[in-house]
């Protein structure tokens, strides 16, 4: 795959809109953008942005030094800062030695290793460090600066990045300026490039451009959904993916999908060669038997567009005749370490997870993750229901809780990883649905939501694909529930989802919204705040 021309140039006539876009408070503005196959599209960007008058300052391109005009004068605060994040790289790598050296007009960024020397991330580094410095940046009210970051640890993004969504300021921008700041190749790390404001707006990638709404429109239905008195909403459903895990550096669904097929394959597999390695992997089924008929229908395209963590596992489940395959060993492990160090973190402080469910009202959460952050971090406030007599007994319970309040029920459909033999992880198991007990105690929660005068029902870093909560998701009933996603960015599969279920409903009920008018564009942290601050402080 690769990223389509239409993209990119759909990203630059944006920013150029936003450029040109009245400001209600004279400032200078900041836009943050990802792109992949950054050299292949520094032309293009280039040449548009030049016919606006704008220029591109290639951070790739400056590591040997940059012409930095009158920098001590212009912006002093650069100078410092870049300083700073010298200091902070050497402080993790003291042997670098980097710092900035101001010849004449010219700036560059020294170290114990020559750039051409270094290893590449540093390079990378370096480059940005360099490039911030650039006459360029200061010259145009429109200017846009591209890095690459494939090459750079977490670690030293989350260094660099805050810095960087402050550059506006540190430069001295003028109030009508706008400075893009485009992350070039590597993954997104949704704890570091998407937290605070600015942050992260948007993504351009194989799958086409991803826009994330700003903070004032993300946090609007969450204000409305504190406005609400509790008689006319007894009961808000929060239904947890997979996403609201993934701060405790437990891998997200794909993710681990990912490192299924790569034990699976014995490839290494990530963003950048998912694709290829399911495209192997589907020829490599097809000879040994092993597609399914409606796989083979499907065929290969449709297969690696929709292979899930459950289809892979199947597959790892069936090599080794056992249902708690490598891939379930190996996050057991991750789960035991990373449920280790949040509770050393949590120690001596109130998570906003356990503030959230101290009320112990109105609150139901629901989820498909096995693993225990949750219950970890909300402590004694929740009740998890796993097991399938735990399901026998949840329809009462949530009706005694909706009247006389009590722990938060937390519905875990697909069990939990300390109950290996309650997990739901395989294609085959998801393919014959919920079961009779998991499927009503689900329901008891969508029959009382239906009931009630106001149906908040929003998800939480999920994506939809589950096959045993097609039947729910597909009632009639749910279309005029109020769903809201709550994501950075806008999942492939929640679009397709809502085009092919939810659009036409919506439309005759008289709320034609479109996917992105449902999205809520926050990390799962940065909801849970926002949520405490405009709904838990009215309860």
């Amino acid at each position: 795959m690769t990223v389509p021309t239409v993209s990119v140039l759909t990203f630059v006539t944006e920013l150029i809109k936003l450029h040109q876009e009245p400001r209600a408070v004279p400032a200078p503005r900041l836009v943050a953008a990802s792109i992949s196959e950054r050299e292949r599209w520094i032309p293009l960007i280039r040449d548009v942005l030049e016919v606006e008058e704008g220029v591109l300052v290639d951070a790739a391109s400056l590591g040997l030094g940059v012409e930095a005009g009158a920098l001590t004068t212009d912006a002093p605060g650069i100078i410092g800062w870049v300083n700073g994040m010298a200091s902070q790289f050497n402080a993790q790598y003291p042997d670098a030695n980097l710092q900035l050296s101001l010849v004449g007009t010219r700036a560059e960024i020294t170290g114990t290793s020559l750039y051409e020397s270094a290893n590449a991330a540093q390079r990378g580094f370096r480059e940005v460090l360099t490039a911030v410095c650039s006459d360029s940046l200061r010259s145009s009210e429109l200017a846009m600066l591209l890095f690459a970051q494939d090459a750079m640890e977490d670690d030293l993004l989350a260094i660099l990045w805050p810095g960087l969504m402050q550059l506006p300021n540190l430069l001295g921008s003028g109030n009508s300026s706008t400075l893009a700041v485009v992350a070039g190749d590597g993954q997104i790390n949704f704890g570091i490039h998407c937290i605070g404001d600015p942050s992260l707006r948007f993504r351009i990638s194989d799958y086409g451009i991803a826009f994330r709404h700003s903070r004032a429109q993300s946090r609007a239905p969450i204000e409305a959904l504190g406005r609400q008195a509790d008689t006319d909403q007894r009961m808000i459903t929060l239904f947890l993916g997979a996403g609201a895990s993934t701060s405790t550096g437990l891998p997200t669904g794909n993710e681990l999908r990912n490192q299924a097929l790569a034990t699976i394959t014995s490839t290494v597999v990530d963003e950048g060669t998912f694709s290829t390695v399911a495209t192997e992997w589907f020829a490599q089924l097809e000879s040994t038997g092993a597609l399914s008929t409606g796989e083979l229908e499907a065929g290969i395209k449709a297969f690696v567009r929709d292979l899930t963590l459950e289809r892979v596992l199947q597959q790892e489940q069936f090599d080794e005749k056992q249902t708690n395959s490598a891939t379930l060993r190996r996050f057991a492990i991750t789960h035991a370490n990373a449920i280790a160090a949040l509770k050393v973190e949590l120690a001596g402080r109130t998570d906003a997870l356990e503030t959230i469910t101290a009320s112990q009202k109105r609150l139901v959460l629901v989820t498909v993750n096995f693993d225990q952050v949750i219950e970890t971090r909300c402590g004694s406030n929740v009740r998890p229901f796993i097991t399938e007599a735990d399901m026998l007994l949840f329809p009462d319970y949530l009706k005694d809780y909706l009247s006389n309040g009590g722990q938060v029920p937390l519905l875990k459909l697909h069990g939990d990883i300390g109950m290996p033999e309650t997990i739901v992880a395989n294609l085959q198991q998801t393919a014959a649905g919920l079961s009779v007990a998991r499927d009503r105690a689900l329901n008891s929660v969508i029959d009382t939501m239906h009931e009630m005068p106001v149906h908040p029902w929003w998800y939480l870093g999920y994506s939809m694909r589950d096959r045993d909560l097609e039947q729910a998701w597909t009632a009639p009933r749910m279309s005029n529930f109020n769903e809201h996603w709550i994501a950075p960015f806008l999942d492939p599969t929640v679009e397709e989802f809502i085009n092919e279920r939810r659009l036409k409903n919506w439309q005759d009920a008289g709320r034609p919204e479109m996917p992105f008018q449902r999205l809520i564009s926050l990390t799962a942290e940065e909801f849970y705040d926002a949520f405490i601050e405009l709904v838990v402080s009215r309860w």
